[in-house]
């Protein structure tokens, strides 16, 4: 299947998701007539875009098989023009995964002047098997191509035909794009006595749209059924025209939750529970086998453990330390390896570990179900209608006095009571023993449990000399973050990390010691030390001394997306957290002075809570701070509110204490 989503966070268009139908080269002629327009738009029309989709359309053909068994074929045929940055547009790649079939394809550049260069047969590229960042896609073959004498205001222009297995199971229709689309037409054809409730299977065309306004497809009857063995046929339509972009913007929730599409889903799919009856019985169950040798390893594993939550624990944390290989539950195979098989390989996926910890847990008699998930960055499940729309696998494990547990095998450093924010507050799906299944919400984390607490002495030897000591806790998905950050830093990638935190205030610091705390104990967190000494650190003018006192930003993030002058899309933090930091300033009475110090303040809006107190005392200046997200969603209409509040912050941490010289 096409990986659109994967796409969509990292703002690279692939070409490849906008299908269309059976229609053969140069076949972009009729748009014209059906808007009414004399010629292509160019880049005067569209000042703001790199290119546009003149046409795109699907043209499915369904067949019935032995025993009702349905098939599809699908035409695809897309037409760009392209204005500017040519190389984002040059390359496309088409994904198949194990039911697909390509049965065809042609590419060429049409240049302005009217002629055209073919991509040849020889400059199509097959591959079985394919990585996208830390996810490999086993069972997919795909056929890459580049588009050849490429220049602006060229046409790309390409078509293939897909034949597919199992239709309607992942099959989405694309409305929108990050480009304009001109024209944009989904059309299914399939023989009428499939419809036929008695004589024949009472197929039912399920679907939903998502985030665009879709008119009931037209219906005509009577069409030529092409390789159908029946006479008469219905095909369903739409057809959409002038179809706006959608602007991406930095910090947005996830795309697919702005994006134009619709979802299609099997006919027999009425609930969750056929969906996960059919996961279950073809693709689960099967693999799922407790073997001696998976008791063999519980059994060792827990042998000296006593109690039931220490044994949870243990198993768990075996699982987390085999080594993650990803193959994309969902986008690419959804079948897990069984769990012997996981064991002596020491590698798996999200469903591999998974389906280990259950056979591990439940070999020695603690109930535990398969999770199906939508993680957070890719959107949400519709409970509402049931398809098949799941990007990773969780455990559920319930102990003997009933607690509830979600466990995901595959955060090595994440505790047992503890899953990322990419599961956290997400409706999922649990799967019974039999197959059937349940609705259910993932607990989600607050800012207290996402929190950086930074601890400094800073100690004024001279005017030219300042020794800071640091000490960093940090918890929850800011440990997490860290500690896989860590994982195989070495000594000089560390002291690297440190002086990230402060190179923006204190280029010519230098560190004098540091340590971390151990990072394979998960129930811990994790904390770091350091010392660093900073020359010249005052800034003088005249006789007064100014001191920076607080060189580490209130976030991590890049916070470049707040120079946007408005937004049309709410910010999306991935999760609650706090920072605190308590800075004491220590100096000698004998040489200095405080001549001012920055004044208390408090800033209290919809979407965060900030405070700083100073105490001054005789010797010491004692400072607080205070952070705390109180809300990941920063709705546009409080978007202005949210930069001002920020910007006060950002002024307030750059006030020096001044001191005078004695």
């Amino acid at each position: 299947m096409r990986k659109l989503l994967i796409a969509l966070f990292t703002s690279i268009i692939l070409i490849i998701v906008y299908s269309c139908g059976g229609s053969s080269m140069g076949g972009y002629d009729d748009v014209l007539k059906v808007l009414n327009l004399k010629e292509i738009p160019s880049q005067l029309d569209y000042p703001d875009d790199d290119a546009i989709i003149i046409k795109e359309t699907h043209k499915v053909e369904m067949t019935i098989k032995d025993n009702w068994k349905l098939e599809t074929k699908e035409q695809v045929y897309i037409a760009k023009k392209i204005f500017r940055n040519l190389e984002k547009y040059s390359e496309v790649e088409i994904d198949l995964s194990e039911s697909e079939h390509l049965e065809g394809i042609e590419a060429r550049t049409i240049k302005p002047d009217g002629s055209f260069v073919k991509v040849e047969d020889k400059d199509f590229y097959w591959s079985k098997g394919k990585t996208e960042g830390s996810t490999f896609y086993l069972d997919e073959e795909s056929v890459k191509f580049t588009f050849p004498a490429l220049e602006k205001n060229c046409i790309i222009e390409y078509t293939y035909t897909i034949r597919k297995d199992f239709p309607f199971i992942m099959d989405v229709w694309y409305i929108q794009d990050y480009d304009p689309i001109l024209y944009n037409k989904y059309e299914l054809t399939l023989p009428v006595i499939l419809l036929d409730p008695v004589k024949g299977a009472g197929w039912k065309w399920r679907y939903r749209a998502y985030n665009y306004k879709l008119k009931e497809p037209e219906q005509i009857k009577n069409v030529n059924p092409g390789e159908m063995s029946s006479t008469e046929a219905v095909t369903f339509n739409w057809a959409v025209q002038n179809v706006k972009p959608l602007r991406y913007e930095k910090m947005m929730p996830p795309v697919i939750e702005h994006l134009g599409y619709v979802k299609f889903a099997p006919s027999e799919w009425e609930n969750w529970t056929n969906v996960t009856k059919w996961y279950y019985k073809n693709y689960f169950q099967p693999q799922l086998k407790i073997t001696p040798k998976i008791k063999q390893k519980a059994e060792e594993l827990t042998s000296n453990l006593l109690d039931e939550k220490t044994k949870i624990e243990k198993l768990f944390q075996f699982t987390q330390n085999l080594r993650y290989v990803s193959i994309a539950l969902g986008d690419g195979t959804i079948r897990p390896h069984e769990p012997e098989e996981v064991l002596k390989n020491e590698y798996g996926d999200c469903k591999d570990k998974s389906t280990l910890l259950i056979a591990l847990l439940r070999s020695i008699d603690i109930k535990a179900k398969s999770v199906l998930v939508k993680t957070a960055n890719k959107g949400k499940i519709d409970k509402d209608f049931p398809n098949w729309n799941f990007n990773h696998m969780i455990v559920q494990v319930e102990t003997a006095d009933g607690k509830k547990i979600w466990l995901d095998p595959t955060v090595k450093y994440c505790p047992v009571g503890e899953i990322p924010w990419t599961c956290e507050d997400v409706q999922v799906i649990v799967l019974n023993d039999d197959g059937s299944s349940s609705l259910a919400s993932t607990p989600m984390s607050f800012a207290g449990d996402n929190q950086n607490k930074i601890n400094i002495k800073l100690n004024i030897i001279s005017e030219e000399e300042v020794v800071f000591d640091v000490n960093m806790i940090v918890t929850g998905e800011n440990n997490l973050e860290y500690k896989n950050a860590l994982e195989d830093i070495s000594n000089d990638g560390f002291k690297k990390f440190i002086k990230s935190f402060i190179s923006d205030d204190f280029l010519n610091a230098e560190i004098l010691d540091y340590s971390i705390s151990k990072l394979e104990d998960v129930n811990s967190n994790l904390e770091i030390n350091f010392k660093f000494k900073v020359n010249n650190a005052f800034q003088k003018q005249g006789d007064l001394y100014f001191l920076n006192i607080n060189p580490y930003k209130i976030l991590s993030w890049d916070m470049s997306f707040l120079s946007q002058e408005e937004r049309n899309f709410d910010i999306r933090f991935p999760y609650l957290f706090k920072i605190e930091k308590n800075i004491d300033v220590n100096y000698p009475t004998e040489k200095f002075t405080i001549r001012n110090i920055p004044e208390d303040v408090t800033i209290n809006n919809k979407q965060f809570v900030y405070f700083k107190t100073i105490i001054n005392k005789e010797g010491q200046v004692k400072f607080n701070e205070l952070f705390t997200l109180t809300s990941r969603n920063i709705k546009p209409t409080d978007y202005k509110n949210f930069v001002n509040s920020f910007e006060k912050i950002k002024t307030k941490q750059q006030e020096k204490i001044i001191f005078i010289k004695i």
